[in-house]
């Protein structure tokens, strides 16, 4: 049994079918099917039930498959400490960061590894917050960065920092000239919020108890969309800071809140094993580096980040 015909497996199961998996491994489709055999016949067990097309992977074969997933994590645990000694950062680190930070955040983590890391490979992804656990659970990525996330006890949280909601407001509206807002100042407004969930969620409970009308456009995650809308007098919106950035023209109409500050904390996700420890602490610290200065610092009210 080599590690290789252990990827061959996993590989097959991830695309479905064989012809599919020699593409991807480069490997011509017979070739492929000896090595399942081989490791087969070594094993004394089927794999795969070839009477059925397309194939069934049998029972046992499920139980190989997972377990050729754990042996390959290992294998990439023991290059990360090998690289880690010879102090030489290369492979490549997937991640997964939910919409409403992936434009503020990718950024940071694009500068900063270009120019330090030049030999590292990122594949940054756009996850829904509700779908960032499976991902990574399913190996499809490596970290997530998320205000919201399912815990489960295969994932460890690392916060990163906590992020205030501010509020835009249109240049006629009758709070213009307050400096910071209270929650009860929103009574019988017209909210306007992305359709990114996490949002929706620690929106709801903000404002829980006020008589409010909450407006979401279930086909748009753009805050300028909101930001257009607001200004043709079609409500306030609930923006966290970082996007409120985007808007320097527009800075005067963001307003904070009075202490405390609702906020949300941002974190960063990965499995316990963490086969990319070292990658994840070197994202982690340059996250925390860039954004040092950039968030006002205050008394925060922490919004629920878990979904049930």
């Amino acid at each position: 049994m080599t590690l290789n015909q252990l990827k061959y497996l996993v590989t097959i199961n991830e695309c479905g079918n064989i012809t599919l998996a020699s593409k991807k491994l480069n490997l011509s489709q017979p070739s492929l099917t000896m090595q399942i055999k081989k490791l087969e016949d070594e094993l004394g067990v089927k794999i795969f039930n070839r009477k059925n097309k397309p194939f069934v992977i049998t029972e046992l074969g499920q139980k190989i498959i997972s377990q050729a997933k754990k042996v390959l994590l290992e294998e990439k645990k023991i290059n990360d400490i090998i690289n880690l000694d010879k102090e030489i950062f290369t492979g490549k680190l997937r991640i997964g960061i939910t919409p409403s930070l992936v434009l503020s955040i990718s950024d940071i983590i694009i500068s900063s590894f270009e120019k330090k890391f030049k030999n590292v490979e990122l594949v940054i992804s756009e996850i829904k917050s509700e779908d960032i656990t499976n991902a990574i659970e399913e190996s499809d990525i490596d970290v997530g960065i998320t205000p919201y996330f399912l815990k489960t006890n295969n994932i460890i949280e690392q916060p990163l920092f906590y992020e205030p909601f501010v509020v835009y407001l249109p240049e006629n509206h009758r709070l213009k000239n307050t400096k910071k807002l209270n929650i009860g100042d929103f009574e019988f407004e017209n909210l306007l919020f992305t359709s990114e969930s996490s949002i929706s969620k620690q929106v709801s409970q903000l404002f829980k108890g006020l008589n409010l009308n909450y407006t979401k456009i279930i086909e748009s995650q753009n805050l300028q969309t909101y930001i257009n809308l607001s200004d043709k007098g079609h409500g306030i919106v609930i923006v966290p800071f970082l996007n409120s950035l985007k808007f320097e023209n527009k800075s005067s109409q963001f307003k904070e809140f009075i202490k405390p500050v609702p906020a949300r904390q941002i974190c960063l996700i990965s499995l316990k094993s963490e086969p990319k420890k070292t990658l994840t602490q070197i994202l982690k610290k340059n996250i925390i580096t860039n954004l040092r200065g950039k968030i006002p610092f205050g008394e925060f009210k922490l919004l629920d980040s878990q979904y049930d």
